[in-house]
């Protein structure tokens, strides 16, 4: 978390929206009180997790595909831009950015201003504001703006490789490239998907981080502050 996905209490997830960009529709659904920040999908579909909010209480929390939500409201099916919940014998279809059935969410690139982040190799600076900005308005647009899957080796997870990053995106911004695998983050390795959920969540009010990540194979660092 789908970088400032991962750097910013992002989780890994998830792909560009097949929608036109800067468009939004909206449409008055069936709404279940969850919100839908993001998906981490594995290999094995039963393993993956979706980061879910819930609206009344502001509470985050990270559940696994097959889990109970709350009462007869399960989470059946996770995908990179919609997972799908089971109530009362029925089957719904809601979007990453989204508490209710089949809303669209406006997927506009989030251009990082100049003056918000800078970026000299493999440092980055980000102001204080434009990470609030992010996190507090944007977070369900950057966690669109790339794909994350687990990175596997000798059968075990060794992080998360990103995918389909989106020109001006804020993942663009801070350097990533498609490809690039996120190993660790302020030294803790992402070994699996909810461990890797739980990791970028405490990020929230980090001001200095870590990140390791490999590049065709080649490990490269990089540091992120917040001033």
């Amino acid at each position: 978390m789908k970088t400032m996905k991962t750097v910013l209490a992002v989780a890994v997830a998830l792909g560009m929206s097949s929608y036109a960009l800067g468009k939004s529709v909206a449409v008055k659904r069936k709404d279940f009180g969850y919100l839908v920040l993001g998906t981490i999908v594995t290999v094995s579909k039963g393993s993956s997790v979706a980061l879910l909010k819930h609206r009344a209480s502001g509470k985050t929390r990270a559940v696994r595909v097959g889990s109970i939500i709350e009462s007869d409201l399960l989470l059946s099916a996770i995908g990179k831009k919609m997972v799908k919940v089971t109530q009362k014998g029925k089957t719904y279809s809601v979007r990453v950015g989204s508490s209710a059935e089949f809303s669209r969410v406006n997927t506009r690139n989030i251009a990082a201003r100049q003056e918000g982040l800078q970026r000299r190799k493999g440092n980055v600076t980000v102001s204080a504001s434009y990470k609030d900005h992010l996190i507090k308005n944007e977070l369900n647009k950057i966690l669109m703006q790339a794909a994350a899957e687990p990175a596997i080796k000798d059968g075990k997870v060794v992080g998360f490789t990103l995918w389909a990053i989106e020109k001006g995106s804020i993942y663009e911004k801070l350097g990533f490239r498609n490809g690039d695998t996120v190993t660790n983050i302020n030294g803790n390795s992402l070994v699996d998907a909810g461990q890797a959920v739980k990791v970028l969540v405490s990020l929230k009010n980090a001001k200095n981080l870590a990140l390791s990540y490999t590049r065709n194979g080649i490990e490269q660092q990089m540091q992120v502050r917040v001033q």
